[in-house]
């Protein structure tokens, strides 16, 4: 077990979400998804959430029955970053959405959100061509939630000092939703 996400909903369950990795070579071999409803001390069963390479996914609950759970696989042939929501605590899930389209490689991606409903994806894709020598051109993308999906938000163009380098991202709300 590997990368675990965890998040508490407003009736106290615990949703976690959490990869395993393959004995030999180390990649990720599925996501998962279990939840608790006495603190911890009891799971329920695994439940596959993607058995591709997963290389991001977070959790996050809001209310006492929304959980959206989020990640980005690669299945061999393409890149893509999903997210799935519950609306009944877990129990069932709805539509699996494809939020960025799909790509050929993974990318850095951060989820912000406030525990209210409101949700940004923020992604950041490297560009092959560069402004000038000796900078590599980022664009840092966003994507909101408005209850129902994914909507596209701004783009914007990035030129980063140095070359080859790998990059992260973190996301987070101020109280304007900013």
């Amino acid at each position: 077990v590997d990368n675990p996400k965890i998040t508490l909903s407003g009736d106290g369950t615990l949703h976690l979400l959490f990869t395993r990795g393959a004995l030999r070579g180390g990649e990720t071999v599925g996501l998962y998804y279990s939840q608790s409803l006495d603190g911890g001390v009891n799971w329920t069963d695994p439940q596959i959430v993607g058995e591709g390479e997963i290389s991001w996914s977070e959790i996050t609950a809001y209310d006492t029955q929304t959980v959206h759970r989020l990640w980005q696989e690669d299945n061999g042939l393409v890149v893509a970053n999903l997210s799935q929501e519950s609306q009944d605590g877990g129990k069932t899930w709805g539509h699996v959405f494809d939020i960025t389209n799909v790509a050929e490689q993974s990318s850095p991606v951060a989820l912000a959100a406030n525990g209210m409903g409101d949700m940004y994806l923020i992604q950041l894709v490297r560009n092959d061509t560069a402004s000038f020598s000796n900078q590599e051109k980022i664009t840092l993308k966003d994507w909101k939630w408005d209850g129902s999906q994914w909507g596209a938000g701004e783009t914007r163009d990035l030129n980063i000092k140095g070359s080859g380098m790998n990059y992260l991202i973190t996301a987070g709300l101020t109280s304007k939703n900013y």
